[in-house]
């Protein structure tokens, strides 16, 4: 196929592929879905659509941008999840940051622990993105499998909406910081966790995703209380350099084309503009304004890190395409160079950048079949948290 593009006077090459379809309601009564995968200039976007629905379309989703549309009745069904109830009960919460109200979920194991009068625990801390508290793709939620799935093995989790998610009609994207956006609002969270009455306050975690495991050293910074941080598949390239490289990739993925590679180049090219400060505050760069790019791009994580006295436990998916594997060897790296001795990790074989398995390369698309973040995920940080992760006695 081909698609004209006419604010650019191109006609681009335009890739469509069937690919599985998770099933899905309308209306309240189940329809069988077709999902298309397009690819247009390296930009994949999918397709769900349905033969017994007048119009057949039912939602468009483009991974990279984080955007979906979503037909008025329609819904994606999550795989089920009956057999996995039972061992943890769950309360609504909010927390204050800022003048802000965020909406969050409090998981505490049920029964509690034999013989425990306070609990361990962990807040979560979402990628980029208007993230809602499950950290919602499609039809998967990986922050509320990863809260359940520890909330089972005896550790309270925190979970909660993000402000750009929850209160995005108050803010001005034009001045919008990361600071503001996840680090104010991840110490709060933190600050909740420590004063709750069955929590023990020496004990609780923050586990950052991609971007917040980028920031999580900052959150520490904010909250020093924290007894540790866990990185989950935690970036620490500039982003501006890791949007060109994932781009790269699907690019080399799908077949590179010219108008591919003109795109990329346009890519560079704006990117070198941010840097060198030829763009105004108010311009909008991949979704986020000059004053975000500034703040986000100012920042060290690796020597942050290295720096901080919490222990630090780094995980990784071996196919993460959006962080690749890279990433955690350098978080490592940097622990080593740094004299940090209370570091350590774990890479996951077969698991993506969601903590969930797929078969053959990951490019994203994956994202839209239902599946669940794997559960040694949580066996892993289970037993760092209930082991010595917290011990400020530096691991041998």
């Amino acid at each position: 196929f081909h698609a004209a593009v006419p604010q650019v006077m191109q006609i681009i090459p335009l890739v469509a592929e069937a690919v599985p379809a998770p099933g899905g309601t309308f209306q309240g009564k189940s329809i069988a879905l077709r999902q298309l995968r397009l690819t247009l200039a390296g930009l994949v976007i999918n397709v769900l659509g349905s033969d017994a629905v007048p119009g057949r379309l039912l939602a468009v989703e483009v991974p990279m941008q984080k955007l979906e549309l979503i037909r008025d009745g329609f819904a994606v069904v999550a795989r089920e999840a009956a057999a996995e109830e039972g061992g943890f009960r769950e309360s609504e919460v909010t927390i204050d940051s800022g003048g802000i109200t965020l909406g969050g979920t409090l998981t505490l194991p049920d029964p509690r622990p034999a013989g425990a009068h306070l609990l361990p625990g962990v807040v979560l801390v979402h990628g980029s993105g208007p993230n809602d508290r499950d950290e919602t793709i499609g039809p998967n939620k990986p922050f509320r499998d990863l809260a359940h799935d520890l909330a089972r093995r005896g550790i309270a989790v925190l979970r909660y909406d993000k402000r750009t998610f929850a209160a995005k009609d108050t803010l001005d994207p034009a001045t919008l910081t990361v600071e503001e956006e996840t680090i104010a609002d991840a110490a709060a969270a933190a600050s909740l966790l420590i004063g709750h009455e069955a929590i023990d306050p020496r004990r609780v975690y923050l586990a950052g995703h991609s971007l917040g495991g980028m920031l999580a050293p900052w959150i520490a910074r904010r909250e020093p209380r924290l007894a540790g941080l866990i990185l989950l598949a935690g970036s620490n390239l500039p982003l501006d350099e890791m949007i060109v490289e994932q781009s790269e990739y699907l690019a080399r993925r799908q077949g590179v084309s010219e108008q591919a590679e003109e795109r990329i180049e346009e890519l560079r090219k704006l990117f070198a503009r941010l840097r060198a400060g030829k763009l105004p505050d108010d311009q909008m760069v991949v979704g986020a304004a000059v004053p975000y790019w500034k703040d986000l791009l100012a920042r060290d994580p690796l020597a942050t890190l290295a720096a901080l006295p919490q222990p630090v436990l780094v995980l990784a998916g071996e196919k993460d395409y959006q962080v690749p594997p890279e990433h955690y060897r350098r978080w490592l790296e940097a622990c080593r160079k740094g004299g940090k001795k209370n570091c350590s990790g774990r890479l996951f074989p077969g698991l993506n950048h969601l903590f969930m398995p797929v078969e053959g390369p990951s490019d994203g698309t994956e994202y839209q079949i239902p599946s669940r973040e794997a559960p040694e995920v949580a066996e892993a940080m289970a037993s760092w948290i209930l082991g010595d992760g917290g011990d400020p006695t530096p691991e041998s």
